[in-house]
């Protein structure tokens, strides 16, 4: 039994900073967007992902370790949405480009996905440094309305096929 409503887009968040991920999927969620499981680190991406994306039925999928994310609250197994429904892969700024790599190849091994990732060069709307620099990540609600800017933009670019075609789209 598929969980994830035909009006909204099955989405896996690699996202590091546990302040940003509640509100993150929380404010996704209003849009459309239904963020079913959240990885923290290097090593949960790297085994959960490849495993949650050859799954085609909800029972299949195990919940995701972070305790984020749709699959997580789930009032049962075959309410979960499984991997094979997700349309896209949305990367926070806390990883490095290597460990981003990492995580595109083992899940571009099951299913060319689209990637979208934090573009950690942008300044933040305040005029302060980008992400590396001292002011650290923009707030959620700025990076939420890039992020969705960055999927809306993607998916016109798609043409009359529409969807999102594999690829990196920054944010």
């Amino acid at each position: 039994m598929a969980s994830t409503k035909s009006s909204t887009t099955a989405l896996i968040l690699c996202g590091k900073i546990p302040g940003h991920i509640e509100p993150m999927i929380n404010l996704l969620r209003s849009d459309g967007y239904d963020v079913i499981h959240n990885v923290r680190t290097l090593p949960s991406a790297l085994l959960e992902l490849p495993a949650l994306l050859r799954t085609t039925v909800g029972c299949e999928t195990q919940p995701p370790s972070s305790g984020f994310g749709s699959n997580a609250t789930a009032a049962s197994a075959e309410d979960r949405t499984p991997g094979s429904e997700v349309k896209a892969v949305v990367v926070g700024g806390g990883y490095s480009p290597e460990e981003f790599e990492e995580i595109k190849g083992a899940c571009d091994g099951v299913k060319e996905l689209p990637f979208f990732r934090a573009d950690v060069t942008k300044k933040r709307s305040d005029g302060q440094e980008a992400q590396g620099g001292a002011a650290g990540p923009p707030p959620v609600e700025e990076l939420k309305g890039r992020l969705v800017q960055a999927l809306k933009a993607a998916d016109t670019a798609a043409g009359e096929g529409g969807g999102w075609q594999p690829g990196v789209y920054l944010f």
